[in-house]
């Protein structure tokens, strides 16, 4: 019991200062910043939180335009859940107070793995903030390995849902057969909370639900004997079938919204059905690269360990090794299973990530493990207590000042001009004013202000068809007097390094024109001879690639042709760094100037709708 409280008030303490090096740093170098706005500039990404707003309104068919269709817009419900219950209660505080909750839960699980791997209480939460610190550690290496990048972007950071909200789950579920491999986990508490937790799990994480029912199962048939199975789940039958009906009802819900949503919503969030040819293409792709000779090499290299470390060290609670092995085995597996049950994909690279980050947890257990076997065994070194201490209070400081540095690093100047403009939609403009605006942040802050008519707007964030999203477009061109060719440049992608890449199209469209060796719109090849050959020899799992094929150009331009009557915005908001949307101009028998700054302008119409006041 001292372990454990003396656990839970130096985490609780660590988890606010790591907390606290964000909102601090915020703090002191955007002092006067608005806080819904400052939640939304210092998150990762701003494509969630519509999300919360809309699950905590339960207003699943907004729009954000005068007229809406009956359609419901699917959300990542697991993802959002605890935010979208905190929000309706306190707000966008709900989004920093979170934020410190899941620190601490991160840290308190992987602590609470490391005693149970017999280290000692200061190693335990060295060892865990260092797993915190990952981004900022593989960062300061200066290292050009992709996975080891990529570790450091996708194992856990602040980014809200994906990974903060997302990989917690797949952590805690690994947390939760360690804690329970040595007790009965047959009880009721244990089984409400698993038929929550998978269903948090599904309708999150969807690519590793399957692995995570598979190692849960091979769990149970592992603890216990056959006639043990029986008699518990008799014993606890009725707990079943509740815990049953809470997870049957969470995936109907989240089912429901999937199948009532725009058919065009889902094509943008990158929903494909796929055939049995298609199901031969991606299982050829993943068992290829399964047969790599460096991924046979890894894997090989995975096997040796765990059986030298199995036969060397045949310790009680090497079962913890073969929780995390068993994870990243079928990490590898999880995609040819899931194609094979499944009619739909959707972001093929979350399968990737999820393998990454298993490779990574079991290499680093079991490394630790043999470590510190090793080094009780051989009496080579006895680390002190102080030093530990010590290293802890140099992670935490390095975290902080990163988050000073990072975020000292940003434009003060536009930064306090894009806060003008949110203080002024705040502030001064009514929110049944027609509004458009190009940029993501200032959308988000129009949702959460509840602005009721946003004639422009990201296509995740409404399930608006795609036809009124091109309308949308081609009426914001026409606004700002653009011309035929300034739509047709606006149309083509460019090569990003690694990839066709289109912002600004993608910012509307999203996965519809994704564009790779297994997908393009429509299964076209109607592209320039050199994007389809990018586009050839590009694997499966590039899924941000955007690339419009050319007959759908035309179409697009013919349809420009074809709008005339426009539907002009009360307020309009241009960036003026904006390397496109600020070459246009408005008409000044249309508009005024309502505000300008170094970075942005808004204009207001003349004449002004009669709910905008």
């Amino acid at each position: 019991m001292l372990v454990s409280n003396k656990k839970v008030f130096f985490l609780i303490l660590i988890s606010i200062v790591l907390f606290s090096s964000k909102w601090l740093s915020s703090l002191v170098i955007f002092p006067n910043e608005d806080i819904t706005f400052r939640i939304i500039l210092e998150s990762l990404t701003d494509s969630y939180f519509h999300y919360v707003k809309v699950f905590s309104d339960l207003n699943f068919t907004n729009d954000y335009l005068e007229k809406s269709n009956d359609f419901l817009i699917s959300i990542p419900i697991g993802s959002i859940f605890f935010h979208s219950i905190l929000f309706k209660i306190v707000g966008v505080y709900s989004f920093i107070i979170l934020e410190l909750i899941l620190i601490f839960l991160f840290l308190y699980i992987f602590t609470s793995i490391f005693l149970r791997l017999n280290f000692d209480l200061s190693i335990s939460i060295l060892l865990a903030v260092f797993l915190y610190s990952l981004p900022i550690v593989i960062q300061n290496l200066s290292v050009d390995i992709d996975k080891l990048n990529a570790i450091a972007v996708i194992f856990f950071n602040l980014k809200f849902p994906r990974p903060l909200v997302t990989n917690l789950y797949l952590f805690y579920f690994l947390y939760f057969l360690v804690i329970n491999y040595d007790k009965d986990i047959f009880n009721k508490f244990n089984i409400y909370l698993l038929g929550i937790l998978f269903a948090l799990i599904f309708s999150s994480s969807f690519f590793i639900f399957i692995p995570s029912i598979i190692l849960f199962l091979f769990f149970i048939l592992r603890k216990y004997r056959r006639e043990e199975i029986i008699f518990r789940l008799t014993k606890f039958r009725k707990e079943i079938v509740l815990s049953s009906l809470i997870f049957i009802f969470f995936i109907y819900f989240f089912w429901y919204l999937i199948d009532n949503t725009n058919p065009d919503y889902s094509t943008r969030m990158g929903i494909i059905p796929i055939e049995n040819k298609d199901k031969i293409f991606l299982i050829d792709f993943y068992l290829k690269r399964i047969l790599e000779i460096k991924n046979i090499s890894i894997f090989i290299f995975s096997l040796t360990l765990f059986f030298l470390a199995k036969k060397k060290f045949n310790l009680k609670n090497f079962f913890i090794i073969e929780v995390f092995f068993y994870n990243y085995l079928l990490s590898i597996i999880n995609p040819i299973i899931f194609i094979l049950i499944s009619n739909k994909v959707a972001f093929l690279y979350h399968f990737d990530n999820f393998t990454i980050v298993s490779t990574f947890l079991y290499f680093f257990i079991i490394f630790i493990f043999i470590l510190k076997i090793i080094l009780e065994k051989f009496k080579i070194i006895k680390i002190n207590k102080i030093l530990l201490n010590f290293v802890i209070l140099f992670l935490l400081s390095t975290n902080f000042f990163n988050s000073y540095l990072k975020i000292d690093k940003i434009n003060k100047s536009n930064r306090s001009n894009i806060n003008k403009i949110a203080n002024i939609l705040k502030t001064e403009i009514n929110n049944n004013c027609k509004l458009l605006s190009f940029t993501n942040s200032l959308m988000t802050l129009s949702i959460l202000l509840e602005f009721n008519n946003l004639i422009y707007l990201n296509g995740t964030f409404s399930k608006r068809s795609d036809d009124i999203i091109e309308a949308n477009l081609i009426n914001a061109l026409k606004i700002l007097n653009f011309k035929k060719d300034d739509f047709e440049k606006l149309l083509n992608s460019n090569f990003d390094r690694w990839r066709l890449k289109n912002s600004d199209m993608q910012q509307l469209f999203w996965q519809k024109y994704q564009a790779n060796s297994f997908y393009t719109f429509a299964n076209s090849k109607d592209f320039e001879e050199h994007k389809l050959k990018i586009i050839q020899n590009s694997p499966p799992v590039l899924a941000h690639q955007f690339a419009i094929p050319i007959y759908e150009k035309k179409r697009l331009l013919t349809k420009f042709d074809n709008i005339t009557s426009l539907n002009y915005p009360d307020f309009l908001i241009i960036d003026k760094n904006h390397n496109f949307w600020s070459n246009g101009y408005v008409s000044k028998n249309i508009f005024n100037k309502y505000y300008e700054n170094d970075d942005f302008i808004i204009y207001s119409k003349i004449i002004l709708s009669r709910n905008c006041n």
